[in-house]
């Protein structure tokens, strides 16, 4: 019987897929559909209109269909050899171009469906196994140079999957039923935190310096991967009193620390409050030069 996480709602059958020849699963991949047509997709792939598949697809509203079996192998990311040791996540986005946003709903649908798959498997949940598209290049070399997966918010989606595995959160309330006559005031909720990247060419500098310091080994390349990640926070327990694991993770108090540090050191003169911006990156970047 084919398998998928038990928070699958429902499922479509394609003919892309291939064995994993013996290969367990290993690693996540994250992508965006790079389109707000849910079930067009969905349509390409049942009539194999399209050579590519994914696992799972998690469309704006947080359904999770399930696509090919977690014994079977997706066709996504060009390499046989890395999509036979993945399991793999097409997310529909909100809209077209810009920063490709995806729904608070799908990204939550997709951190559920993570810890599940990380549970079963004896995945570790960290940014070191579940990766975006793109770090399957940048990071190991295999299929090919991409922007993939947008604005998607990969390490709140890795810490979520965390916290559900470990049990320490309380599950999704599920938005209350209408009321007729009287309505109460709702404040509105705080703006969900996500890490906002620096420009390539920002990125490039601090990469650089980086290496410079004996703090990266990878390519210059203006992209972030974990490898980065991991410099920064070497970075930041040298020189703003981050304690925590380096592990390549960077949450909202990793990025107050990047302003701590772009403050003390890179003449950085805003607010000390997580939300990266030009002038964080400027400052970060200016302190490690």
């Amino acid at each position: 019987m084919p398998t998928f996480s038990h928070l699958t709602t429902r499922t479509v059958s394609t003919m892309n897929s291939s064995t994993r020849f013996g290969a367990r699963p290993r690693y996540i991949v994250l992508h965006h559909m790079a389109s707000t047509g849910f079930e067009g997709v969905l349509s390409l792939w049942s009539a194999a209109r399209k050579q590519g598949s994914a696992h799972y697809a998690i469309s704006n509203a947080g359904q999770v269909v399930g696509v090919v079996p977690e014994e079977r192998r997706a066709w996504s990311l060009s390499s046989a050899a890395f999509d036979s040791k993945a399991i793999v996540f097409e997310i529909a986005n909100q809209s077209m171009g810009g920063t490709w946003p995806v729904s608070a709903a799908a990204e939550e649908a997709t951190a559920r469906v993570v810890a599940d798959i990380c549970t079963r498997y004896g995945i570790p949940i960290t940014r070191d196994r579940i990766i975006g598209h793109r770090e399957v290049f940048a990071r190991f070399h295999a299929g090919y140079a991409t922007a993939c997966p947008g604005g998607l918010n990969l390490d709140g989606i890795v810490a979520r999957a965390k916290a559900l595995a470990a049990g320490t959160v309380p599950p999704a309330v599920k938005p209350a039923g209408i009321v007729k006559r009287a309505v109460k005031a709702v404040r509105p909720k705080p703006k969900a935190w996500r890490l906002v990247l620096p420009s390539r060419t920002v990125a490039k500098r601090i990469q650089r310096a980086l290496a410079k310091r004996g703090r990266y080994a990878g390519a210059i390349d203006g992209v972030f991967g974990v490898l980065s990640y991991k410099g920064i926070q070497k970075t930041l327990a040298v020189g703003a009193g981050y304690t925590g694991p380096i592990d390549g993770a960077i949450g909202i108090v990793g990025a107050r620390l990047i302003q701590t540090y772009a403050a003390k050191f890179g003449r950085y003169k805003g607010t000390i409050d997580g939300d990266l911006g030009a002038f964080s990156w400027a400052g970060f970047a200016a302190g490690l030069e």
